[in-house]
């Protein structure tokens, strides 16, 4: 399969299941599928306050804090400190989950998805990922020397260390507005 580009600008906010928050859907399967009948499913949400998690019944679920200061996530009265950006943490859909945000408002990473079937695990890359096009089949190739144009352009280069390089352009802002009057979902 090959891999996609799924835009962020393509993408529309909705309330939670349970009206507490606003939840963005990444990608789900089958596509158009809603939250009683996803096989699978990836969101980022904006939790601006603490409050319950909605209940989701047959469904494994793993939370990854990308943004903001972390949570105290309590499943089933055990409580699990989630303060540690991209680590994720797995759960069951179907226990009673409460969020005490630690010093404001997080954007979290979430995949979800149905027990009947489907498995999911999250880890983080931490180094850097190159991704080419698939040469196209050897007999669809010149013979020419000059390299075909699917080849990368001399080495990868190393992953950036720090924040990412502010783009330049118009902003258009889609969201609430987070910490220090930002908004939490802007996009560049």
């Amino acid at each position: 399969m090959a891999p996609q580009i799924l835009r962020a600008s393509d993408r529309t906010p909705a309330p939670w299941k349970n009206g507490g928050g606003i939840t963005t859907e990444v990608v789900a399967h089958p596509r158009g599928a809603g939250t009683e009948d996803f096989a699978w499913r990836i969101s980022v949400a904006d939790v601006a306050s603490s409050g319950p998690f909605s209940t989701f019944e047959g469904v494994d679920r793993i939370i990854t804090v990308v943004e903001g200061p972390g949570m105290a996530l309590t499943v089933d009265g055990t409580e699990h400190l989630v303060d540690t950006r991209y680590a994720p943490l797995a759960f069951s859909g179907e226990a009673t989950t409460d969020c005490r945000l630690l010093d404001g408002p997080i954007v979290d990473f979430n995949v979800m998805v149905r027990r009947t079937g489907t498995k999911a695990e999250v880890s983080v890359e931490r180094g850097s990922t190159v991704l080419r096009p698939a040469p196209p089949p050897a007999s669809s190739r010149s013979s020419s020397t000059a390299p075909p144009p699917w080849a990368g352009v001399g080495p990868p280069r190393p992953a950036r260390r720090g924040p990412a390089p502010r783009r330049r352009g118009p902003r258009r802002r889609h969201g609430r507005r987070g910490p220090r009057g930002r908004h939490l979902t802007d996009v560049r």
